[in-house]
C-alpha cells in the first residue's frame, strides 16, 4: 500500500556518524534530498522540516546502533510517526528495487521507496534500562575487537627481537587494561534482570 494515499507522505532517513541525508515525499513532488549535521542542531532541523512540510509525514530510518538513536528520540518524542527498519529488510528491499530499475540509489531514497511501500511498524523507544545495556553490549564488542587487535600487535611484536622490549610490554599492559574492562561489561550484562528491567548489581 502507498503510505502517501492514506494521508502519510513518505520520507527516508540515511544516517551516517557525521550526517544525515533525508528524502521527503510521494514520486511525483518529492524534494530534493537534504543534507544536515547528525548533531543536536541538526536533529532539530530536521524535525522543522518535517513538521513545516505541510502533510503528516511517515519516516523510515535503518537501524544505525547509537549514530541514529538521538535523532529517532526526538521525532518520537515529537510525535512524528517513525519505523525503525531492520537492516536486512532494508538491504532486501534494495536489491529488488534494483533488479527492476537496472540502477542503483541512495540509501535515503531506498528508505522513502520503502516507507512508501512497505507496511509501517511504529518504532518504540527503548526503556532507559534496556538502552544501557545494549550500550555496554557494544561497548563490549567494541573491546572485544580491540583486545584482538592488540594480541595480533603482541605476536608481531614478539617476531622482531630489533622492536624495543617497551614497546611489548607496553601492549601487553594494552592486553591487560581491556580484558578487565571487557571482564567488567560481561558481568553487567550477566547480571542484567529482564524480568524487572535493571541491573541488579
Amino acid at each position: 500500500m502507498n503510505n502517501s494515499f492514506s494521508g502519510f507522505d513518505p520520507c527516508g532517513i540515511e544516517v551516517s556518524a557525521r550526517t544525515l541525508l533525508v528524502t521527503l515525499g510521494p514520486e511525483e513532488r518529492s524534494a530534493s534530498p537534504r543534507e544536515f549535521p547528525n548533531t543536536a542542531e541538526g536533529h532539530q532541523a530536521v524535525q522543522r522540516w518535517l513538521e513545516r512540510w505541510g502533510r503528516p509525514v511517515r519516516v523510515v530510518m535503518e537501524s544505525t546502533g547509537l549514530y541514529g538513536l538521538d535523532l529517532a528520540r526526538r521525532l518520537h518524542r515529537a510525535g512524528v510517526a517513525l519505523m525503525v527498519a531492520n537492516p536486512r529488510a532494508a538491504r532486501h528491499f534494495a536489491q529488488a528495487m534494483m533488479e527492476r530499475s537496472k540502477t542503483d540509489r541512495p540509501d535515503a531514497e531506498v528508505l522513502r521507496q520503502f516507507a512508501a511501500r512497505m507496511p509501517f511498524v511504529a518504532w518504540r523507544p527503548p526503556s532507559a534500562a534496556a538502552f544501557k545495556l545494549v550500550a555496554v553490549a557494544r561497548r563490549l564488542e567494541a573491546l572485544t575487537e580491540m583486545l584482538a587487535a592488540e594480541k595480533n600487535r603482541l605476536h608481531a611484536a614478539s617476531l622482531s627481537e630489533a622492536l624495543p622490549a617497551i614497546i611489548r610490554r607496553d601492549i601487553q599492559r594494552s592486553i591487560q587494561t581491556w580484558r578487565t574492562l571487557g571482564a567488567l561489561s560481561s558481568c553487567i550484562i550477566k547480571d542484567y534482570d529482564e524480568s524487572r528491567g535493571v541491573c541488579t548489581r
